[in-house]
């Protein structure tokens, strides 16, 4: 639902862009995360629970969090309309590549 709803925020907010391929570009960008936390999910069935789980929840809190950042709640007030939809996915990517590199270097039992 998440990713429904931030492509429908995104094309909301570049509606008024002559470009066509900057929308579609920007929608790209903003699905992204939602792929790739798709993919994890797929081969997470291999792992502890305990990892599973903090996927899980990184997943839940990617969706839920990407409603308030599209819609504009989480936006500075002088930046511009297009920084959020940059910005958002970005910080999506480090917090997964952060879980998975912790997840994979953290020795069981600890």
């Amino acid at each position: 639902m998440g990713a429904v709803v931030s492509i429908d925020l995104t094309l909301k907010a570049g509606h008024k862009n002559a470009s066509v391929l900057l929308p579609f570009l920007f929608g790209a960008w903003v699905l992204f995360p939602f792929i790739g936390l798709a993919l994890i999910n797929l081969s997470a069935w291999r792992w502890q629970p305990p990892r599973r789980i903090v996927i899980y929840l990184l997943s839940i809190a990617v969706g839920l969090g990407s409603l308030p950042a599209y819609s504009g709640m989480l936006m500075p007030a002088d930046a511009k309309t297009a920084f959020i939809f940059l910005a958002y996915p970005l910080v999506c990517w480090v917090l997964i590549g952060l879980v998975i590199f912790v997840g994979r270097n953290r020795k069981e039992g600890k």
